[in-house]
């Protein structure tokens, strides 16, 4: 590559000190061995401990082909970056996206390149202390070096042990200002891990000819041992040993001649690869199927003898070692980047020593603190090879060449940036779904069968004859489905509107906290649930607060689950057959396609719908028959969230989006109050506790609801932040309180007026197959409270069908009736499901009829309770000035 005029530019070090370029010597800069140095070592970093328990899964062929495609894209996706920089004014990642796609380009590559290097160097200290002080896997304790040699004592104890490596080993790296400082460290790294790799061979072939070892699976085994969708898990992890993207810029920064990176480049994946397919088919060969997912603690099992004890000791400390020399080389790109985000006008970092020596100091901090809480790296590997590190890896530099700022992409480049976004973003949806899945069926494998008397009862709520054989109870993954689709509901339309009041980054953080909070308040109810004699939601307040708590529960629970009903129903009119906000004709699809008649208005639409495809549904007697369902709605509602996606990543390609808000706009009073009304809608969003008893109670272990709730809040909290960010992308301030309604725009062109009304429709047959399920709490509900005496309500069928008919005829007529179903969110956000999420739950846990609260389960309600009602009363209050403004303009 020709070098350019900013090639001066390009070679001053992100960290520049006081000394320019122009006065440095030829020996001051980087050459090529070095950088394939601090290459290297960026990639093999933890990668080699988990690529054998990926060799296992995939099979020796499959695994030395996926190793070699995704090093080939890698290389790929480097030389995009580089022809990029080469043609451009910056020297830097997010400078490269901020050329392409502004302010918002530059703070995703900020935010990807500190998830993922702050992980990795979590990973590294995990590591580090399993192999010194060990850990314990499966109920199995396994013993560090040091615990081995002296004992289990206090001082190396894993919290002691770790903070010695930060200080003394770590810290003095960490402090030096340039990548190219560390070149001999990280060439001492990559030598530490050749010895490695070569101890861990020779015992692979000394135990092939003491016929020690297994036989290898060339191929998957379908057979036995895999799914087809547990290949997906290792790809990620594959992703991640090869992610070096963070590190290209530093690097390239200070080489003599910064075309040389593209040979560096190469040279580096061709060593990396034979690292990764070396210790993956010697360690697999060693360890056989009782490969565990760091390959470190096989290590620590007891040899016949002396020497082989010695040679896994080697083996232990010399890749510990490694990885701490690893440690200066990650942290190098986080804390560049974390300083550039926080101080973007300040000066360079290196000048401000009292800023530099703050943020390194405090990221050490932030590392070992994690490092010390979170005990498995094998879903943290999965998770982040998914997200951050595919993010920086594949996509981001695939949207730079279809962006094409320079006008330097040929047709081959963009063919190939389409097909490494497609299958990044294929890939990466396959195995988050996959990793959950997988947690899920983990949990309900190792959950404890111990329960209460009352969680002993396994009648469903609503059950059938008794002369009928018992029903096979759902398992975690049909839980997951059932809370999954009634926390999601309606909740993803109106999400994207909570993104334009709030902005991305505070409705972000909205959704995780409201998420962590409620699920804090079902561990409440599970947990008083299980203590006492009652299996339904109002028992509990029942056994708390009397007839009275009772009855406050189930009147929520009606308004609750009535208000959404008659939603589901308004949104699947508007989808059908349009509506008129403000005066503006909006046509729905039925209308779209065949004009508008008779027929496809919204009462008649509506009729049919309820007749045809509700009515069989609601009258099912068990939340176990409605699992199937579910699972299709949480598919259907995945489906509208990847074509939103697409859509607004190709307006942004085509520049036709306006940049999201990153904060709210705080113009005048007025504004700062409707960030209240917004708390509501991710507060009815994420309220499903009315479900709760009766999911949790048809499961052959109903302690495994937690589990299932957790993976749930999981799932719909990316769902939502997905929708939210992307929906508000693609029609920005235009943003509606019914996304849906922006869907009937005519894009110009057949396939973009297909996709829209594929979008609109899947989320109507979403919503279709949420109506059932709660229906079914709101029905058991005003059985027990207007007839509390009576059989249950399966067991007559006059009643039952009577109070079926009457919900489904109240629900229809009031979707006719009412237009707009924002200040319905609202309302109920801010009173019957505020109380439902978390003030009765907190209630619970502060009169602790049954003596069990801590004194955080105390703190924990008060401040729910406290957050709850202040939030509730000022949006309540918010909401009435807005309905009177609104109505006097």
């Amino acid at each position: 590559m020709k070098e350019t005029e900013t090639g001066s530019s390009d070679l001053t070090p992100l960290l520049a000190d006081a000394d320019s370029l122009e006065n440095q010597s030829p020996r001051d800069l980087a050459s090529v061995s070095g950088a394939v140095f601090n290459i290297c070592t960026t990639m093999v970093g933890a990668g080699i401990m988990s690529i054998p328990a990926t060799v296992k899964v995939l099979g020796i062929i499959p695994g030395f082909a996926v190793m070699f495609m995704i090093a080939v894209l890698v290389d790929i996706t480097v030389e995009f970056l580089l022809r990029y920089t080469q043609s451009g004014k910056s020297t830097t990642y997010a400078g490269l996206m901020a050329e392409s796609f502004g302010s918002l380009g530059s703070l995703a590559v900020q935010i990807c390149v500190m998830v993922t290097n702050l992980g990795c160097l979590i990973i590294y200290l995990i590591i580090i202390g399993d192999v010194l002080c060990g850990n314990e896997s499966g109920g199995t304790l396994h013993l560090g070096v040091i615990q081995e040699w002296f004992g289990i004592q206090w001082w190396n104890s894993r919290a002691y042990v770790i903070l010695f490596v930060v200080l003394f080993v770590m810290l003095p790296l960490v402090f030096l200002p340039h990548m190219n400082s560390l070149r001999h460290s990280s060439a001492l790294s990559i030598l530490l891990a050749v010895v490695f790799i070569a101890i861990s061979s020779a015992m692979a072939i000394y135990s092939f000819w003491k016929g020690r070892t297994q036989n290898m699976r060339l191929l998957p085994d379908f057979a036995n041992h895999v799914s087809i969708f547990d290949l997906f898990t290792t790809v990620p992890v594959l992703v991640t040993g090869f992610g070096f993207h963070v590190n290209i810029h530093p690097i390239r920064s200070e080489l003599s001649r910064p075309s040389d990176m593209s040979y560096a480049v190469r040279i580096s994946l061709a060593i990396c690869i034979a690292i990764y397919f070396s210790i993956g088919f010697f360690g697999y060969m060693l360890f056989g199927e009782s490969i565990m997912s760091d390959i470190l603690v096989n290590f620590d099992q007891n040899s016949d003898s002396a020497i082989g004890q010695l040679v896994n000791n080697t083996v232990r400390l010399s890749y510990a070692m490694h990885l701490a020399l690893v440690f200066p080389v990650i942290n190098f790109s986080l804390r560049t980047n974390i300083d550039e985000l926080l101080f973007a006008k300040k000066p360079v970092l290196a000048k401000a020593k009292s800023r530099f020596t703050i943020l390194t100091c405090l990221l050490l901090a932030l590392t070992y603190t994690i490092a010390i809480v979170i005990p498995n790296i094998w879903y943290f590997f999965q998770f982040l090879g998914s997200t951050t590190v595919v993010c920086l890896s594949f996509i981001f530099p695939g949207a730079i060449v279809l962006r094409d700022v320079h006008g330097i992409s040929r047709r081959k480049d963009k063919v190939m940036a389409i097909l490494v976004i497609v299958m990044a973003i294929l890939t990466s949806m396959i195995a988050i779904a996959t990793n959950l899945w997988t947690v899920g069926q983990k949990t309900e494998k190792s959950a404890g069968k111990k329960m209460s008397p009352a969680a002993g009862v396994k009648a469903p709520l609503l059950p059938g004859s008794s002369k009928s054989a018992p029903a096979k109870p759902p398992s975690v993954s049909g839980a997951v489905f059932n809370v999954s689709t009634s926390i999601i509901g309606a909740g993803i339309m109106s999400i994207p509107a909570t993104l334009k009041v709030l902005g991305v980054v505070p409705a972000f953080v909205m959704i995780v906290v409201i998420a962590w909070l409620a699920d804090i308040s079902v561990e409440f109810l599970m947990r008083y649930t299980h203590a006492g004699d009652t299996t339904t939601y109002a028992g509990v307040m029942r056994e708390s607060f009397g007839r009275v708590g009772s009855i406050l529960v189930q009147i929520c629970v009606m308004i609750t689950n009535l208000g959404c009903l008659i939603i589901y129903l308004i949104i699947i009119g508007d989808v059908l057959s349009g509506n008129q906000p403000e005066g503006s004709v909006h046509l729905g699809v039925l209308q779209q396609w065949f004009g508008i008649h008779w027929w496809n208005t919204r009462a008649f639409a509506l009729l049919f719908t309820l007749i045809f495809v509700l009515l069989p549904l609601v009258v099912f007697k068990r939340v176990e028959s409605l699992r199937y369902s579910s699972a299709i709605s949480v598919f259907l509602a995945v489906i509208f969230v990847g074509i939103s996606s697409v859509m607004a990543i190709m307006a942004l390609l085509e520049g036709k989006t306006n940049s999201p808000r990153v904060v709210p706009e705080l113009d005048n009073k007025a504004a700062f109050f409707d960030l209240f009304t917004a708390v509501p809608v991710i507060v009815t969003a994420f309220t499903f506790h009315f479900n709760v008893h009766p999911i949790g109670f048809e499961m052959d272990k109903p302690s495994d609801m937690i589990s299932a709730v957790r993976i749930s809040m999981v799932l719909c909290a990316a769902i939502y932040f997905a929708i939210g960010l992307f929906g508000y992308l693609l029609f920005g301030d235009s943003i509606m309180a019914d996304i849906l309604v922006n869907f009937d725009q005519n894009s110009g062109s057949t396939i973009g007026s297909l996709l829209n009304d594929i979008v609109r429709l899947s989320y109507a047959l979403h919503l279709m197959l949420v109506f059932p399920l709660l229906n079914f709490s709101l029905r058991a509900n005003i059985d027990e409270f207007l007839f509390p005496n009576k059989t249950l309500l399966a067991k007559d069928n006059t009643r039952f069908w009577s109070l079926t008919l009457v919900i489904l005829a109240f629900c229809y007529l009031a979707a006719i009736a009412i237009p707009n179903i924002w200040y319905f969110f609202q309302f109920m956000g801010s009173t019957s499901a505020v109380s439902l999420a978390f003030i009765f739950p907190g209630a619970i846990a502060l009169r602790d009829a049954w003596g069990i609260s801590t004194a955080r389960d105390r703190i924990l309600a008060a401040v729910m309770i406290v957050l709850a009602v202040v939030t509730s009363t000022v949006a309540i209050s918010s909401n009435i000035y807005s309905l009177i403004t609104g109505n006097q303009s």
